[in-house]
């Protein structure tokens, strides 16, 4: 028998386990933004800055419109948020100057005996983790009892800053630190080291005499004086910034620059890890903190400089990790819920970079202004399909602090707790309560009571009143950008007898206070709130505060290090991450070429057509497919800006399509009607080249679409032409090997002979330039029929020569080299081959750093997103996939996920047929496949009759998901042989090999079934075949017979 203490904890086990164990609890994933105002985003007002994903979450979900931030600052902020409370419950606000955490090596920090959100959910079992900024502390007496750090407060897993995001970290930015005291003490030492020089000078030339005691107390002096300024201060980016995965330094100081990504793989990754069991991931942002990030993908892509293309970075991040997700089938188990910790701070401007803070809409004051709306009023949405109704919207006040009762109430968290200054808010976003239960709250600024709102019973009107407001300077402005952030202290401010009182209902900017006058309830709100500051200062039992100098400055026996203190400095262990996001699968014929623009994905196909594809989600756009070409597409691209598409094909013709309607806006003709290969536009968007059969090259000017002339470039097919960076040189390749490069008046710079043996097959500049030694130099990347890439460094003074040096010959791939195609930074180069491979390669070094496996045919073609961590790449399989690749975090032992091999078919697990669908685009089958336990050996066995029986009705479904399966059948069952012994065209271990005119061997059904297809040139070197005669290879089929009986 039970013990009667447990069963009730064992029924409601059962309740929410449900009979067959499974924990049907919802997950949460918080995201707080840190900075940003409410008028940054598109739900919220703002229709010049770019948030679409946020706006999703806003129309999938519930939007609240008086979301208040407990504090106007950081550390208070987070802390009531984290606790359900004001901060001055828990000691984290400030009295004086010091109103938020300045050091990693302070020793003050969110006490051990606060209770936090994730430490309730964690003693509920779930699986909790903060990634990104903390800011509440990380020791107390030594470097390592880390008694404030996030693994003491509930989270099991960290990543991120222990401190947050701060000018000093970003060379060129400036100080933030107590920048003012910084300088006096760095006067201070420049007065004491030009005065200790001159008594050693005075004393030295005999003037007077001056005692040794004096220079040495003097010299002692100035040491002290030095490392008081220097040491904490001077080397604040290695103490301040740095990265830690739980307790553990990572990096010091820290690589801002490609932060945010691995932000983003830290939360996917531990979203993936937690699909099936409840999670909690609070991921907090170090957008839109100053100095702002300055990604390549999102730099100058807004219409608000810096700070723009920040938001744009953090709306793509929001929809990423919503996707990740969404494409786990998560959606109706999670609730996503997205804010910012306070308003944006107004004074915060750069002289290069312009307004760092963000925008707060309608609303009076921001960030460090106390009570003013603009600091406190924050987004607030919460998105869950299932359980909230889309699209609503909640004018209650509402606050942050709301989160610690919501989430305890939805993990069926019924334990007791301490007095509570929040509210479950599920009743008012299910819409079962049209009144929030707040009907006061209260606003610090610091740790006085700036201010007090209250939402009267019955009445719409919600009055805030201002018991002091702080000083804007210079006078007439809406900030305090002489000083450049608000205090809430001595003269900083202005105490208000009579109090301020707005009714924000019918006022929400505060710019027309009420007097007895024009407010018949003025003198009730006098009372009204007086009585509620009484209770609120009775219920206060306020733990000591944690903001006093002696626990807010620097110690060196609390700073956190990666190796022995003071030499601190790690870089984080970081491998470049390639995870598979999307296959295509719209083409019926070979694909032969893809591009991108910042924002569409295009493809071209030998089945004449290309396609259009919007890269937030990888839909076909409503134009898409587009056809008029009388052959196969040989090749596409984009126009830098993306209105443009070009393609060209076999009649000779280069269209020029529309990528708003998908219309043919203008069609080019080459004058000897030549077949085209491959066609190229300048970066500048000036000229236009395309190479062609006839081994000639033509330019047209392109805005004019006027053609310029036409040049013998070749005896030989011209397969590959691109356009330097400055748009003043062309590289070509041809089949005879050769690869030259011209000026844009087609005069011959350099030639290269036999650059690679048998043809360059395809050649890329890299997208930007370098200047050395006062001479520019660009990095030119091309492959061959040889099986090699070769990158090549391309200089040319002026008025000189152009001198093209080999860099690096990459021979990782075993079969030619079709297409090849730089990053966006150049500091990668893909290359797709004959061996179905896609070889991923640092450019500096040449290093191979992945190699993807997952087409059934020859790569065709490549392509990197110009915007987005995107590589896409074609096949002859008829499919495009879709791959994410940037810098991520490398777990010991684990590798790139293109690169994890699975077990075979009949021992894949039902999670692992479901992973496998979403791979090939097939989640309309999840719930099918769920519903029948569908495992591997029941996949493999898959036929028409048990697919109806199934439940899977459409024919063509089924016919795509049987052709699924073989190919997977054929790709697990390819044997394990000598290269030389596979069919170069079904990749399959060769039964009746046979010789072509090019002389290749080739299995005979595979090479009659290429002949048939009115292909007659060879699959291995796109050269025409002089005979169709197949001649039987016997030495190599019985050298094929002993290797199998070898292996018996």
């Amino acid at each position: 028998m039970w013990p009667p203490l447990l069963a009730p904890g064992l029924l409601l086990l059962v309740l929410w386990r449900g009979v067959g164990g499974e924990d049907k609890r919802p997950n949460f994933v918080l995201i707080m933004v840190d900075d940003m105002g409410i008028g940054d985003v598109g739900c919220y007002g703002n229709d010049t800055i770019r948030t679409p994903n946020i706006d999703r979450l806003a129309s999938e979900g519930v939007k609240l419109t008086q979301h208040i931030a407990a504090a106007p600052l950081c550390t208070p902020s987070r802390a009531a948020f984290m606790t359900g409370r004001y901060a001055t419950r828990s000691g984290m606000a400030g009295s004086g100057r010091s109103q938020v955490l300045f050091f990693v090596a302070g020793s003050g920090g969110l006490p051990p005996s606060e209770t936090t959100f994730a430490k309730r959910l964690q003693q509920q079992g779930y699986t909790t983790a903060l990634v990104g900024k903390w800011h509440l502390g990380v020791n107390c007496e030594h470097r390592r009892d880390h008694c404030h750090h996030p693994n003491q407060h509930g989270f099991s897993y960290f990543y991120g800053m222990p401190y947050t995001l701060i000018n000093d970290c970003v060379p060129g930015m400036g100080r933030e630190i107590f920048a003012d005291l910084q300088q006096t003490l760095k006067s201070l030492f420049l007065f004491l080291a030009i005065g200790l020089f001159t008594l050693v000078f005075i004393r030295a030339c005999g003037l007077f005499d001056i005692s040794p005691r004096l220079l040495t107390a003097l010299f002692t002096f100035g040491v002290l004086a030095t490392l008081v300024w220097y040491v904490p201060f001077e080397l604040l980016p290695r103490w301040n910034c740095i990265v830690m995965r739980n307790q553990e330094v990572v990096e010091q100081p820290m690589r801002v620059e490609t932060f945010p990504f691995r932000m983003l793989t830290e939360a996917q990754q531990f979203v993936k890890r937690n699909a099936h069991h409840p999670f909690l991931l609070f991921f907090s942002l170090a957008h839109m903190h100053s100095p702002l990030f300055n990604t390549p993908a999102f730099a100058g892509k807004s219409r608000h400089g810096r700070y723009g293309d920040n938001m744009e970075e953090l709306d793509w991040i929001v929809g990423e990790l919503t996707e990740t997700v969404d494409s786990l089938g998560l959606a109706n188990d999670t609730l996503i819920y997205f804010t910012s910790d306070h308003g944006g701070y107004l004074e915060d401007s750069h002289p290069l970079i312009g307004q760092r803070g963000g925008w707060n809409g309608v609303y009076r004051g921001g960030k460090g202004m106390g009570g003013w709306e603009g600091g406190i009023r924050v987004p607030g949405i919460f998105r869950w399909p299932s359980r909230l109704a889309a699209g609503r919207v909640v004018d209650e006040p509402t606050s942050l602090m709301d989160l610690y009762p919501t989430l305890k109430y939805l993990a069926q968290d019924t334990g007791s707790d301490r007095h509570l200054d929040g509210h479950n808010l599920m009743p008012l976003l299910e819409g079962k309560v049209g009144r929030s239960e707040h009907e006061f709250m209260f606003h610090y600024c610091g740790s006085y009571l700036n201010a007090a709102r209250w939402h009267p019973p019955g009445s719409d009107s919600i009055f805030k009143v201002h018991f002091f407001t702080p000083n804007f300077s210079p006078p007439g402005a809406v900030g305090c950008y002489d000083i450049f952030l608000c205090q809430c202290f001595g003269d900083h401010v202005t105490h208000r007898d009579p109090p301020l009182i707005y009714d924000l209902f019918r006022d929400p900017s505060e710019s027309r206070p009420l007097t007895p006058e024009t407010e018949p309830r003025y003198a009730e709100v006098l009372r009204q709130t007086a009585k509620a500051v009484e209770r609120h200062r009775r219920s206060e039992q306020n733990a000591p505060t944690q903001m006093t100098w002696e626990k807010i400055l620097w110690r060196p026996w609390l700073q956190s290090c990666c190796g022995t203190f003071p030499f601190c400095g790690c870089k984080e262990d970081t491998k470049m991450q390639v995870c598979h996001e999307k296959g295509l699968q719209h083409h019926t014929d070979e694909v032969t070429c893809c591009t991108f623009s910042g924002s569409l994905l295009a493809t071209g196909s030998g089945d004449k057509s290309l396609r259009l594809y919007d890269t937030a989600d990888f839909s076909e756009l409503p134009c898409s497919p587009l056809r008029a070409h009388g052959y196969g597409v040989r090749s596409c691209c984009f126009t830098p800006a993306g209105d443009f598409l070009l393609s060209c094909c076999a009649d000779g013709s280069i269209l020029v399509w529309s990528c708003r309607t998908g219309e043919v806006d203008s069609e080019l003709q080459h004058p000897n009607r030549s077949p085209l290969r491959v066609c190229a536009l300048a970066p500048d968007s000036s000229l236009l080249i395309a190479g062609a059969s006839d081994g000639t090259v033509a330019l047209w000017d392109f805005p004019s679409r006027t053609f310029l002339r036409c040049n013998e470039v070749s005896e030989a097919s011209v397969l590959a032409c691109c356009f330097s960076p400055c748009s003043h040189m062309v590289a070509t390749g041809c089949t005879t090997g050769d690869l030259r490069i011209w000026d844009i008046d087609s005069n011959l710079l350099h030639a290269e002979k036999n650059a690679h043996d048998l043809g360059v097959t395809c050649c890329a500049f890299a997208p930007h330039s370098e200047v050395e030694d006062n001479h520019g130099q660009v990095r030119l990347a091309s492959g061959g029929q040889d099986s090699q890439m070769k990158i090549w460094v391309v200089s040319q003074h002026e008025g000189h020569a152009c001198v093209v040096k080999l860099l690096h010959t990459l021979s990782s791939q075993r079969a030619p080299v079709l297409c090849c195609a730089f990053s966006s930074d150049g500091k990668l180069v893909v290359a797709g081959s004959v061996d179905k491979t896609v070889a991923i390669y640092e450019t500096e070094r040449g290093i191979l750093l992945h190699t993807l496996k997952q087409h059934n045919g020859y790569v065709t073609a490549v392509a990197v997103s110009p915007s987005m961590p995107w590589l896409a790449t074609g096949s002859m399989d008829r499919s495009v996939q879709v791959w994410k690749i940037g810098d991520g975090p490398q777990t010991a032992g684990s590798e790139p996920q293109a690169n994890i091999s699975r077990p075979l078919l009949p021992e894949w697990s039902e999670e692992d047929v479901q992973a496998w669908l979403r791979e090939e685009n097939l989640q309309d089958l999840l719930h099918i496949f769920r519903a029948n336990k569908t495992d591997g050996a029941e996949l493999s066995r898959l036929s028409k009759e048990t697919m109806v029986e199934m439940g899977i009705e459409s024919a063509r479904l089924r016919a795509r998901l049987l052709g699924r399966v073989e190919a997977l059948k054929v790709e697990q069952s390819a044997p394990d042989c000598p290269e030389e012994f596979v069919c170069p065209i079904s990749r399959e271990l060769m039964k009746d090999p046979v010789i072509a005119a090019d002389g290749f061997s080739y299995e005979r059904e595979s090479m009659e079934s290429w002949l048939r297809g009115k292909k007659q040139s060879s699959p291995m070197t796109n050269l025409p075949l002089k005979t169709t005669l197949l001649t039987p290879n016997r030495a190599l089929k019985m050298a094929i017979s002993r290797w199998k009986r070898a292996q018996l």
